[in-house]
């Protein structure tokens, strides 16, 4: 900064780095001006909801987040952080919605696959529960991982469930475990 004080990725990258430090009030002042650089920048807005939530600042962190996926649609991160904090507000359809499009513009869509699949599957609202929809959607994650992630065939074992196809529940929750227990991963065999 010192020899290029107008460069936003160096702005970015020393706000990011004191985000993640703890040294959020001086990230700020640097994040904010790599946007005021280079408005349509961005990971700056993700660093900045990332900061916003430290705070308890939900709506300023939806802002935030929602900025981001507006400016680049495939940045992951922001758009999975925007659906956790709308899923956190009970807005679950947005969220899913939010999923939905991650699905759409990820390179690897196995994650949103599987995160549209875990609220279809296990929503208390049935107007969102969809059982059938869940399945889908879960098989495509696991097949895209090659059936190796056991996080992915325990949501498969839900969708199932909801769906109301129990012995295909069964068969998924036992791969799943098995899995899990090769990789030696017991912390996942907890949720499991």
């Amino acid at each position: 900064l010192r020899y290029k004080p107008e460069y936003p990725d160096a702005e970015f990258n020393l706000g990011n780095a004191l985000a993640h430090c703890g040294e959020y009030q001086e990230a700020v002042k640097h994040l904010q001006k790599a946007v005021a650089l280079r408005p349509d920048y961005a990971d700056p807005y993700g660093t900045l909801g990332y900061i916003a939530v430290q705070f308890h600042q939900i709506d300023q962190a939806i802002e935030h987040y929602q900025k981001a996926i507006d400016i680049d649609p495939g940045l992951a991160q922001a758009r999975n952080n925007l659906a956790n904090l709308l899923n956190q507000r009970k807005d679950v359809a947005a969220a899913l919605a939010v999923l939905r499009k991650g699905c759409e513009v990820s390179p690897d869509p196995a994650f949103f696959l599987n995160r549209c699949a875990e609220i279809l599957a296990t929503s208390a609202d049935p107007s969102i529960r969809n059982g059938t929809e869940a399945v889908s959607l879960a098989q495509r994650a696991v097949e895209l991982t090659n059936r190796q992630n056991p996080l992915m065939l325990g949501t498969l074992a839900d969708a199932y469930a909801a769906a109301g196809d129990l012995p295909k529940a069964e068969q998924a929750s036992q791969a799943a475990i098995s899995l899990a227990k090769a990789r030696g991963n017991s912390a996942l065999l907890k949720q499991l």
